[in-house]
């Protein structure tokens, strides 16, 4: 394998910068990269990303749809945490904490009263 150094030996300054090719010296070399490429791409799916650009429509369907599953992920994990703060607030009024129990008491009164 030939390495060529593209701005050295193509007359340009030595101002830029040294950049390292190397030609391939077959052709079953040229393929076997060609092969490596083609599998990098297989791998990134990159085809059926072009294939989405290519249908606008079915994009912004799967972004809306994308969007209500975070939306109702997001308000069903709130609801959850917050039943279980509640639920905790309300087992520390029952064990009647000193200091910060008559300040629970009134944020779970609150909460209730609200229902």
């Amino acid at each position: 394998m030939k390495k060529i150094y593209s701005d050295k030996h193509r007359g340009q300054s030595t101002k830029s910068k040294n950049i390292t090719y190397n030609r391939p010296e077959s052709i079953d070399e040229m393929n076997s990269r060609l092969d490596k490429i083609s599998r990098y791409y297989e791998k990134m799916r990159i085809d059926e990303y072009i294939e989405l650009l290519n249908k606008p429509k079915r994009l912004l369907w799967l972004n809306f749809i994308s969007g209500l599953s975070k939306g109702l992920g997001t308000a069903i994990g709130f609801t959850l945490l917050g039943a279980i703060g509640i639920y905790i607030l309300k087992e520390s009024v029952r064990l009647n904490l000193p200091l910060i129990g008559k300040y629970i008491a009134e944020i779970v009164r609150i909460v209730e009263h609200s229902k």
